[in-house]
């Protein structure tokens, strides 16, 4: 998954500064000064010492309660941030920021109603507040109301029609929505405004890559990274779409980047992992990937996907009870749809243990969950052949194909059908043919006992079988020919 910015807008309330040139400030004012200066150089311990001198000398002092709980908020310590700006605002019941900045801490810990009230306060005292109404559409889009959320993102444009932020926040929504040439247009407007703005950049990207775009994507974030050298994240994208495009050295680069800069970002080895495995061929890449996958799960726990990818690794090493453990993970940290893949895999397992009914069983807990998943009805129709439930079988396998026309595998598998099932030697060969002609390049596995060739049987010996399949093995091998996704 690619990884995105999604911000508001925080706000450092800073006191006038009240007194006569030639002469000192007021002590509180001095410290309150003092601890805003600490404050944006992020050093927050020094900067509640400063705020408390101030509070101490005149705690009737709104304004570095105000601050005080900015530093809080930043330190993730939000009851305590929202205990100082309800002090702030019990001072000084006009003071707009302070609800701003509440409603900030109320959004971090997720009371999105909370945080709506008083963004709404701080617009009543000041009805131009561009910032608010931009955290206010956050808080209504994180709650799934769009139509409130861009509402509030528009009025924060047409108040402050120079805040690249809104039009960056309406983008997300309406990417969310699913009309993602609105939302490329709102990050265009939105870098127009402000060319440096790596957040524009990157949700730009996400957009781009959903649709399938993957150079406008790629060029995307490599502005993200540009403007930004040492964000883990950016590497992190541009290591993704490198291998959707089938560049994997280009990935591995970046995720090593994003591994330097963050070691705990558990989805770049995740992601590196994915790249290894799918080299594959060789036990090396797939103990490399192995090795990532345990990496990402000893940094997450909890991590469904890095449980899922390694059943996979340690299913293609034919160790098939380690890979039931880790689909069993996968299965119980992950929600649906995609578990389902992982019902799928555990399926697979256990064919290959030849715990056939128990395949079936998972097989249909995946169909179930996804009806659409076209392995899960091809894998449980082979299962049925193993034991020699014909008709299910044949079911299975037209309803794989009625879901994808060009799915290679369900017209292979009707030709294993009609077969082992009916030994119509004719029928068998034309939907092999059809197979081949779909893009079904296996062509070894099909003499393999240990793989497809177990289903065939002696037909694979046949005169007919190896002169039609030597026919389209010279095709495959022409130039430009894309390579199969197995089966199982």
């Amino acid at each position: 998954m690619l990884k995105t910015f999604e911000k508001i807008i925080f706000a450092c309330c800073v006191i006038p500064v009240l007194w006569i040139s030639g002469c000192a400030p007021r002590q509180e004012v001095a410290s309150n000064l003092s601890g805003i200066d600490y404050y944006e150089k992020k050093k927050y311990d020094l900067a509640i010492q400063d705020f408390n001198k101030a509070i101490e000398v005149n705690p009737a002092y709104a304004e570095s309660y105000n601050n005080r709980g900015n530093v809080y908020s930043d330190k993730g310590k939000y009851g305590e941030a929202i205990q100082d700006y309800s002090k702030a605002i019990e001072l000084n019941p006009q003071y707009a920021k302070a609800y701003y900045n509440r409603g900030l801490a109320f959004y971090g810990m997720g009371n999105c109603d909370r945080a709506i009230q008083d963004y709404k306060q701080a617009i009543e005292i000041n009805p131009e507040y561009s910032e608010a109404y931009n955290n206010m559409g956050k808080a209504y889009q994180k709650k799934n109301n769009y139509d409130e959320a861009v509402k509030n993102f528009a009025r924060a444009i047409d108040i402050n029609p120079k805040l690249s932020l809104a039009h960056t926040s309406l983008g997300f929504v309406y990417y969310e929505k699913g009309d993602y040439d609105e939302a490329i247009r709102e990050y265009g407007r939105a870098i127009e405004i402000d060319p440096e703005s790596a957040d524009a950049y990157t949700n730009r990207g996400l957009v781009y890559f959903t649709k399938g775009d993957f150079d406008k994507a790629l060029a995307d974030y490599s502005k993200t990274v540009e403007i930004l050298p040492e964000l883990a994240d950016a590497y992190y994208n541009l290591g993704l779409v490198y291998y959707s495009k089938g560049m994997y050295y280009e990935a591995i680069i970046n995720y090593n980047m994003a591994i330097q800069l963050n070691p705990k970002d558990a989805d770049a080895y995740c992601g590196r992992g994915l790249i290894y495995y799918t080299k594959g061929n060789h036990k090396g890449n797939y103990d490399a990937a192995i090795q990532d996958y345990d990496e990402a799960i000893k940094l997450n726990p909890y991590y469904a996907e890095a449980f899922y990818n390694r059943g996979n690794a340690l299913f293609a090493k034919d160790d098939y009870d380690e890979a039931i453990k880790n689909y069993s993970s996968a299965i119980q940290f992950n929600s649906q749809p995609s578990v389902s893949l992982s019902y799928c895999g555990r399926g697979n397992a256990l064919f290959n243990k030849k715990l056939y009914n128990l395949a079936i069983q998972n097989y249909d807990q995946a169909i179930m969950i996804d009806p659409k998943l076209v392995a899960a009805y091809n894998n449980r129709g082979l299962a049925y052949l193993e034991t020699a439930n014909w008709e299910k079988a044949m079911a299975d396998f037209q309803k794989a194909m009625d879901i994808d026309s060009n799915d290679p595998f369900s017209c292979l598998n009707l030709g294993t059908y009609f077969w082992k099932a009916k030994h119509d030697k004719k029928k068998a060969l034309e939907y092999y043919e059809k197979s081949f002609q779909k893009g079904y390049n296996k062509f070894d596995e099909l003499f393999d006992d240990k793989k497809y060739g177990r289903f065939i049987g002696e037909l694979n010996k046949s005169f007919e079988f190896s002169g039609l399949v030597a026919k389209y093995k010279i095709k495959a091998l022409s130039p430009g020919k894309p390579e199969q996704q197995e089966n199982r």
